[in-house]
């Protein structure tokens, strides 16, 4: 389990001993004591879960001043069977750019995106846990704002007309609206937030917040900035620990309290490893059509 220690533990002072004391340091019994607080204090900080239902602690914890922010992919919604999922492969990734860099014309370049873009929606989607939408409604219904934190992609791509309304609508599918955290919040984009040679600009829309090729962290920091939110804690479930690194690096600097629940649930929808050679003999079936 990744620890993530506590910029200040309860007990962060060691008292100094004076003159005539016995020893002028802190005792090996002190020492393990404020050693086993500050783990204590990091565990209850970090959870690495593959069931949802199995936190009761954590959501206890959660009030009107806690910010529930859930990922999307391989924690809400997986492809049924991952095992075909080679879209986010490194070698397609690669065979794409590729592709689209031997591009010359506007045609071309609008050919390939659209191939590209099936991937969105040819696979088939499901819930990785069937009692998730029920734990936002319970989340929402107790007046604890819950938004979605996704790293997919903005804008108009091949035969989506929008990536964020693609998104949106496949999550209101399985029943999980996150439109009712912020309401009064209007689309937003965030162009200063965009990578230099990125494409896609982070954006928010009706609760959910689209990172596209900017860290998690950055993106969810301007956020709370610039609609001034000031939440006193943020439950932050991800599969990936670098956006658990991302998210705790913008904002505990802040003063928030962070909570880190690293789901790993999707891995059961992993059949078996998908090879090199499987993703470049799709990718090619892909363009073949």
């Amino acid at each position: 389990m990744a620890l993530f220690i506590p910029d200040r533990p309860a007990n962060h002072h060691l008292e100094k001993y004076g003159p005539g004391r016995a020893s002028s340091v802190p005792s090996m019994r002190t020492l393990i004591l404020l050693l086993t607080v500050l783990v204590a204090a990091a565990c209850a900080r970090s959870v690495r879960t593959d069931n949802l239902q199995t936190l009761k602690r954590v959501w206890h914890q959660a009030d009107e001043e806690t910010l529930v922010v859930f990922d999307v992919d391989e924690v809400l919604i997986t492809l049924e069977d991952r095992t075909r999922d080679t879209f986010g492969h490194p070698t397609f990734r690669q065979l794409a750019r590729e592709a689209t860099a031997q591009a010359v014309t506007e045609e071309q370049k609008a050919a390939i995106e659209h191939k590209l873009s099936l991937k969105y929606v040819l696979p088939r989607r499901v819930l990785v846990e069937e009692t998730t939408p029920a734990l936002i409604q319970e989340l929402q219904s107790r007046g604890i704002k819950t938004i979605a934190l996704t790293a997919c992609r903005t804008g108009p791509y091949g035969v989506l007309e929008s990536l964020e309304r693609w998104r949106i609508e496949d999550l209101l599918s399985f029943e999980i609206d996150f439109s009712q955290a912020f309401p009064e919040i209007d689309r937003h984009l965030y162009h200063d937030l965009v990578p230099p040679g990125a494409r896609y600009v982070p954006a928010f829309e009706k609760g959910c917040i689209f990172s596209a090729e900017t860290p998690k962290g950055k993106v969810l920091k301007a956020f709370l900035e610039r609609h001034q939110l000031h939440p006193r804690r943020v439950i932050f479930v991800d599969d990936l620990l670098s956006n658990h690194k991302s998210v705790r690096g913008e904002l505990e600097p802040l003063g928030i309290e962070v909570i880190s629940v690293h789901y790993q649930g999707a891995r059961r929808f992993l059949r078996q490893t998908v090879d090199d050679q499987q993703v470049r003999d799709q990718f090619h079936r892909l363009f073949a059509e």
